[in-house]
């Protein structure tokens, strides 16, 4: 699990399980949801539901609005990680 070390450090720390979670969607070929983002990072579920929201706002994720909410990376997600295909 990832603890920011003072509170400057917050953006870092939010930045690093952005940065998890899509390499997560980018490595497992699939939908990902918050228990797995949860299990993989260290974060409490809720917390990995608002991660996943907020990347889904910016473009990062798109959502497959079924129960449980899945999620897929997108084109601008595999250009940050220079992914093909």
């Amino acid at each position: 699990m990832i603890k920011p070390i003072r509170k400057k450090l917050k953006f870092v720390h939010a930045f690093d399980c952005f940065a998890q979670i899509i390499g997560l969607a980018l490595k497992t070929n699939g939908r990902i949801w918050s228990k797995e983002v949860s299990e993989q990072t260290g974060v409490c579920i809720r917390s990995a539901q608002r991660y996943l929201a907020q990347l889904e706002d910016y473009g990062y994720l798109y959502s497959d609005k079924n129960t449980p909410c899945g999620y897929r990376p997108t084109a601008k997600a595999k250009k940050l990680f220079e992914v093909k295909g």
